[in-house]
Formats: structure tokens, sequence, C-alpha cells
């Protein structure tokens, strides 16, 4: 995907951070959420977070899905049909060896 604008990926993290986050942890962390494990009347099989990876990866791939969907595909790249229009350039074999 080609990288997305630095304002839109401001409003992004904003919304994902102070809407999105809070509400789903409090589904599985708080006492009273309708997934915890800790209530009693919990409308689904109750999710035990041990360690906090259940709440905090779902919202991140989630989030990752929608936003993939939002930036689309890299532009030049698939012709109207969907065919490879261009290769992509080959990678330095030594910059994925370190990671970079």
């Amino acid at each position: 995907a080609e990288w997305p604008l630095r304002p839109g990926y401001g409003v992004y993290s904003i919304i994902g951070s102070t809407l999105l986050y809070p509400v789903i942890t409090h589904w599985i962390w708080s006492p009273t959420g309708w997934a915890s494990a800790l209530n009693p009347n919990s409308l689904i099989a109750p999710v035990l977070d041990d360690a906090g990876g259940i709440a905090v990866h779902t919202c991140a791939g989630m989030c990752s899905i929608v936003a993939c969907f939002f930036v689309g595909p890299r532009q030049h790249r698939l012709d109207r049909k969907g065919n490879f229009v261009k290769d992509l350039p080959k990678q330095n074999q030594s910059f994925i060896v370190f990671g970079m």
C-alpha cells in the first residue's frame, strides 16, 4: 500500500487510541464488560485475557484491516483487471537480513 498522509495517520491514531481501544479493552478487562471472564452474566463465552494480548492485538489487527481498506493497493502496480503492470524493484538482501 502507498504511504498514508501524516494528517490522516494522526486522525487514525487519535480515533483508535481515544475511542476504539478503551471500549474494546473495557469489554474484556472490566468486571462489567460483556465479554469479561469476571462478569457472571457475560453474553458469550467469557474471555480470559491473562497478559492483555487478546484485547491489544485484536484492536490493532482490526484497525490495520480497516486502514488497508482505506489506503488501497499500490498505485500503478495493477491494472483495472488486477493484473500486474510492473514488478517491484528488488530489495537489498543485506538490509533484509539486518531488518532495515
